[in-house]
């Protein structure tokens, strides 16, 4: 399997399969590359043929996939609480896991993103001191993937990737997975 993230300068390869990233929780089948892909942010495929992908830049993109299919997704903090990681684990048997480059903790407000996340994970992944909310994503992935293998990059440091929360950019990065 072909697994690579490409920085926003990169050349991608021809023919990726990208859905219209929503930040939500919704995976799309790819048979035909003809379908509706642009409510979502998870696609999957038993099509070797097709190349899937997703842009990130502090998002995690996870890739699956075993002997009959693969597929990936975009995790944020929105589609972690709305069950994307569960929905995708769904569709595979017992599949191999690779989490791409992310930003692996970030500071949150008191806001519908610190009130969702709490109601899914309690403070699980929540680190609050007077000042200020960390909210810590990889440990939230682990939790659901314990068997994944990560990349290790953190979008933040690594000033070849893309990455919002350090410079509002609108380049993101690529994460692709397909047939070698």
């Amino acid at each position: 399997m072909f697994i690579k993230t490409f920085a926003p300068d990169e050349k991608l390869p021809d023919g990726i399969i990208i859905p219209e990233q929503v930040h939500g929780a919704n995976i799309i089948e790819i048979k035909t590359g003809l379908e509706d892909i642009s409510n979502c942010d998870g696609l999957w495929t038993e099509n070797f043929m097709k190349i899937l992908g997703v842009k990130t830049a502090d998002c995690a993109p996870i890739c699956f996939w075993q002997d009959d299919r693969f597929g990936i997704i975009h995790v944020g903090w929105r589609g972690l609480v709305n069950g994307i990681i569960e929905k995708m684990l769904v569709l595979f048997d017992k599949p191999n896991v690779w989490v791409g480059p992310f930003l692996p903790k970030f500071e949150i407000q008191k806001d519908e993103c610190f009130k969702r996340i709490k109601e899914r994970f309690s403070s699980n992944f929540l680190l609050e001191n007077k000042d200020k909310i960390i909210f810590d994503l990889e440990k939230a992935i682990r939790s659901l993937l314990p068997n994944a293998d990560f990349d290790g990059r953190s979008t933040f440091e690594d000033l070849k990737l893309a990455s919002w929360r350090r410079d509002k950019t609108s380049s993101r990065n690529v994460t692709v997975i397909g047939n070698n």
